[in-house]
């Protein structure tokens, strides 16, 4: 059983999480990496801390070669492992592919072993024997991965381990292929084969029955120094333990060093979301938008220190504390956000609540902001003025609204940039991004000019901001809300006005304006909310206070004066739309730019017409047939009569 002796780690404790997100996204259903994709998750990896990948299969092809060597040629900070068969061409492949490690598959189990290889255990010892030494006299580091492990007889696993080493391998793969195993019999299972050699253990686990997290925690603690992980649970069949789950938690539970930047797997999670074309689910409380974010009464009191309802601060993951607000938590929520954002008296943001309360409702929405915007709305952004007593004196104070704390500039140019890389083929590396991209430029421009803005600097916001035109000819005023990762495609005559919101993955193209339709000006909503994924063609027109839902797209031209809603193709003047569900042709999470795909409602309406003027043209012409045939008939009865008297009188 588990002890509690084992579980008491050092914080110097190393494990390393071998990544396998590469290897998986190849054989994920429906998800596929083009090469450029995997260098740049690869990339992300390598900022996140990522030590080890396993970058694919060599013996695939010799596309994967070379993606392969694309990655293992880049210079990053980390090894790069080739995944192989047993077989010594598969060796030579990985060697084709410039990877300094191949993890070697071994059937493990009986079962496994008649089946792939057609023979005995003694069969399995002679290939190891044989293509382990064939790779490491070619100058490769092995690992062998016993497939099926989990279901071998344990003394053989011991033989194979014993094998693997004296033929010159440093690691053995322990694979809970088909998810057999719980916690408690991983654990017995690692604690014995650990008991019998020095090389490096590997658990990978597959999460069929969702227990792979648990298993290789359980694995860690029997001794194993290796995990294999993905991002995102990528797996091949049900999914393998998530690279996120196991870092936060042996950090948080074990004190484990893994050498992982917590604060960067957010990014990392979201640039392989759009590769796999598989939304970024907020599936636990270590990714997404709902990064440890509390909703109940009491967890919303305790958010001043995390200790009391969290075993980790929301810094550690690169966010700060944020507030859903719900039937149990309206009051204390909406009190934390206040105090929190505005420094205001607690007793009279309490006589305010009915107010925003109300104004929640209306909208439908419990957004992290809706009491900054309620709170706006009601004091009309002016200065805000609170009655605080020091030392027996009323002193009248004044406090600026401040804006939601954000992510730093660096890292949202790194995400556009990144997002460029995914859906931009002309786009070669960052350099050439940055310096030949008018549309990066600008929003680069706009980021640094929307800090300012934050700050109340707004007059040197607006100089930034037209010295940004001047040079890119796209205007964004620095007052714009802009999420990660957008993108000005052939950036040029693009207008974003002040109160415009968009999201995270929207893409405008040239001539785009998002304009205010309200006159007189008010100083309320006056520009379009974009929602993520948006996809706005050429010269299109977004005009008003108005919503474009997630994944919509927007014709060329077209002009938008009413909201959109989710998933839908609108074109015209004004839009309309022509077409709804476009997520189903592609899986969610994919940026989609298939302009060639657009509807073309005008062409359609004219194909029904002709289409409609031939069948009336078959209708009249039997019509006339039907006329035509009677007449016919009279006229020939008529022919005969005349000719039969004209012969009679003859006679």
């Amino acid at each position: 059983m588990i002890t509690a002796n084992t579980a008491k780690c050092s914080e110097t404790t190393s494990i390393v999480l071998s990544d396998a997100t590469l290897r998986h996204g190849a054989r994920a259903p429906g998800a596929t990496f083009t090469a450029a994709e995997k260098l740049i998750i690869a990339q992300a990896l390598a900022r996140a801390g990522v030590t080890e990948i396993e970058a694919g299969t060599p013996a695939l092809s010799k596309e994967e070669i070379g993606s392969i060597r694309a990655i293992a040629e880049a210079g990053l900070p980390l090894l790069t492992i080739g995944c192989c068969s047993m077989r010594e061409a598969d060796v030579d492949a990985a060697i084709e592919a410039k990877v300094s490690m191949v993890n070697v598959t071994i059937p493990a189990s009986d079962v496994q072993i008649a089946a792939k290889l057609g023979g005995d255990r003694e069969l399995a010892l002679r290939r190891v024997r044989r293509v382990v030494s064939y790779a490491r006299e070619r100058g490769l580091q092995v690992a062998v991965a016993g497939e099926d492990a989990s279901r071998a007889n344990v003394d053989f696993l011991i033989s194979l381990i014993a094998t693997a080493k004296t033929s010159g391998a440093r690691r053995f793969c322990v694979s809970d292929t088909f998810s057999v195993l719980d916690p408690l019999s991983a654990y017995e299972l690692v604690v014995r084969l650990r008991a019998t050699t020095d090389l490096e253990l590997e658990f990978g686990g597959q999460d069929d029955l969702g227990l792979a997290t648990a298993n290789t925690l359980a694995a860690i603690k029997g001794g194993a120094s290796h995990a294999s992980v993905a991002v995102n649970c990528l797996g091949k069949r049900a999914a393998n333990a998530g690279l996120e789950d196991v870092a936060v938690a042996l950090k948080q539970l074990y004190r484990h060093n893994t050498g992982i930047v917590l604060s960067e797997l957010d990014n990392v999670s979201a640039l392989v979301a759009i590769a796999a074309a598989r939304a970024n689910i907020d599936r636990n409380a270590s990714l997404g938008d709902h990064v440890l974010t509390p909703k109940s009464i009491v967890h919303v009191d305790g958010q001043n220190d995390h200790r009391i309802y969290r075993s980790i601060g929301p810094p550690r993951l690169g966010c700060s504390n944020r507030t859903l607000f719900g039937s149990g938590s309206w009051s204390s929520a909406a009190v934390a956000r206040l105090s929190q954002q505005f420094n205001v008296n607690v007793r009279r943001a309490l006589r305010t609540l009915a107010r925003i309360r109300k104004y929640a409702v209306e909208q439908g929405q419990a957004e992290r902001n809706i009491i900054v915007v309620s709170w706006r709305d009601i004091c009309r952004g002016s200065l805000l003025r609170c009655a605080r007593r020091v030392n027996g004196q009323h002193l009248l104070l004044r406090f600026r609204c401040r804006e939601p704390r954000a992510p730093t500039v660096l890292a949202l140019i790194r995400g556009d940039i990144a997002g460029v890389r995914l859906r931009e083929p002309a786009a070669r590396s960052r350099l050439d991004i940055l310096l030949t991209c008018p549309g990066v430029q600008a929003v680069i421009w706009y980021r640094i000019a929307n800090r300012f803005w934050r700050a109340g600097w707004r007059l040197s916001a607006r100089l930034l901001s037209l010295f940004g035109r001047f040079l890119t000819n796209v205007e964004i005023h620095p007052g714009a809300t802009i999420g990660s990762r957008f993108l000005i495609a052939h950036g040029a005559c693009v207008v974003i006005g002040e109160t415009a919101e968009i999201g995270n993955d929207v893409t405008l193209h040239h001539g785009v304006t998002l304009g205010s339709a309200t006159w007189p000006w008010s100083s309320g909503k006056r520009h379009p909310t974009l929602e993520d994924g948006v996809v706005v063609g050429a010269g299109a027109k977004i005009l008003g206070p108005i919503t474009v839902g997630h994944g919509a797209r927007i014709g060329a031209n077209s002009v938008v004066n009413e909201s959109i809603p989710t998933d839908v193709t609108v074109v015209g003047i004004p839009a309309r739309v022509v077409r709804s569900q476009n997520s189903q042709s592609r899986g969610s999470g994919y940026i989609d730019l298939d302009h060639h795909l657009m509807p073309k409602p005008v062409g359609k309406a004219v194909a029904l017409l002709l289409d409609r003027l031939e069948f009336l043209e078959m209708r009249v012409g039997h019509m006339q047939q039907q006329l035509r045939d009677p007449l016919r008939t009279e006229h020939k009865a008529l022919s005969t009569g005349t000719r039969s008297q004209e012969r009679c009188g003859v006679a």
